[in-house]
């Protein structure tokens, strides 16, 4: 039973960790609809926050050991403890907390400079070269933190106040044989509050509720005055902080070294895509027979039926769409759309029984040169399900692919 409890500790802690570095991958790919592969190394980079904060703390030069008679001798003594006594050696031993405060700015910077400087190139981009791309990076990287740091892993030490272990068992009523450490009970809480935190963020703050509904209709929250795309390259410089402070705490745990990111990207990106990667059906296929075979089905379903006039009105049971009045019904009543979602659902019933990828829904109804991300459609088809619902599930997923109207022929 000890052996089962330890395990169960030991899976919640190393999960915490995946589950930090899933976090930030979600809120990129919810809010951008990009495939980031750099993750694990913006984990990586914070781990190697805490490295580069220690070596400045413990900057020392030599002085004469006082402790040696027989000869002269010297040893290593930080400038901190010389400068301050007791106090620098507490800074030092606090080397983990306070490199977490140094690391959010810094990863907040990193994160905006990768999204401005290179991913905002790849939002309409497929997900393969997103893939690439942020691979690449994630390569480079490594290179640049094993040519400064070196291949080997660097040890850090929790502060001494928690560096031991705590009577687990004992609190729960299992005896005093489970013991676990406490630094890895403080990143099992640190874990629930940064999750806590986030989500709060995100469904209770104002800035987090027009980040949630630009993902709906960043074109109708433009419309207001508000530069959705910088709130959206802020929410990937919280991703980057996300994934930073996790790499801070993780470092008691695990020395880090130069691949310690992309070890556990790969688990990360599996957990995502169990939990949803903010799509009802997205999985990332970067070349689907699939798709090919549904455009085909589509050239030849243009030989065998007329497509109505883009201005013609449509009905299909109890739907009605009227494109010049720019009004939608449903059992005579209208239904409230936005713009952007009338536009999808008038595109869509015009090819009733076609299959449509996501980029060719968004080429469709916003433009080749309008920035949006399949996130976007996928919560726009949500929505106007929800809002058609007495007329029956009309839009149909096409998993792998995209989205069909099931009207009638």
């Amino acid at each position: 039973m000890d052996v089962i409890f330890l395990q169960i500790l030991n899976g919640l802690d190393k999960g915490g960790a995946y589950a930090l570095i899933a976090l930030g991958l979600t809120l990129t790919f919810g809010t951008l609809g990009v495939v980031n592969f750099a993750h694990g190394a913006l984990f990586m980079m914070g781990a190697f926050c805490a490295v580069t904060i220690q070596k400045i703390l413990t900057l020392s030069k030599k002085i004469k050991d006082e402790s040696v008679t027989f000869f002269e001798a010297f040893k290593e003594e930080p400038y901190l403890t010389i400068w301050f006594g007791d106090t620098g050696q507490v800074i030092i031993d606090y080397v983990v907390p306070i490199s977490l405060l140094i690391a959010i700015p810094i990863m907040l910077l990193v994160g905006i400079l990768m999204e401005r400087g290179l991913i905002r190139f790849f939002y309409k981009r497929p997900h393969a070269e997103q893939i690439l791309v942020t691979f690449g990076l994630a390569i480079v990287l490594q290179e640049i933190i094993k040519a400064f740091y070196g291949a080997n892993p660097i040890p850090i030490s929790a502060p001494e106040i928690v560096s031991g272990s705590a009577s687990v068992g004992s609190w729960l009523g299992f005896g005093d044989n489970i013991i676990y450490p406490w630094w890895r009970l403080i990143y099992l809480v640190f874990t629930g509050v940064t999750v806590i935190g986030v989500f709060s963020f995100l469904n209770f703050t104002t800035y987090g509720m027009v980040v949630r509904a630009g993902m709906y209709d960043s074109e109708t929250v433009g419309l207001l005055g508000i530069n959705i795309e910088r709130r959206f390259t802020i929410i990937f410089g919280l991703a980057a902080i996300v994934a930073g402070m996790a790499g801070v705490m993780y470092t008691p745990i695990l020395p880090p070294d130069y691949h310690i990111g992309m070890d556990f990207l790969v688990l990360s990106f599996v957990v995502v895509v169990v939990g949803g990667m903010g799509a009802e059906d997205y999985v990332v296929k970067p070349f689907s027979p699939r798709v090919l075979l549904a455009r085909i089905q589509n050239v030849l379903r243009r030989n065998k039926k007329s497509i109505p006039e883009e201005g013609s009105s449509l009905k299909c049971g109890s739907l009605e769409i009227h494109p010049g009045r720019h009004l939608a019904l449903v059992e005579g009543q209208p239904v409230s759309l936005t713009p952007t979602e009338f536009r999808i659902l008038h595109f869509l019933a015009r090819h009733p029984g076609w299959v449509y990828t996501r980029d060719q829904i968004i080429d469709a109804t916003h433009g080749e040169n309008y920035i949006v991300t399949d996130r976007a459609i996928d919560v726009q088809i949500v929505g106007l399900r929800k809002k058609l619902n007495e007329s029956g599930n009309l839009i149909e997923t096409v998993r792998g692919i995209g989205y069909r109207f099931q009207g009638q022929d």
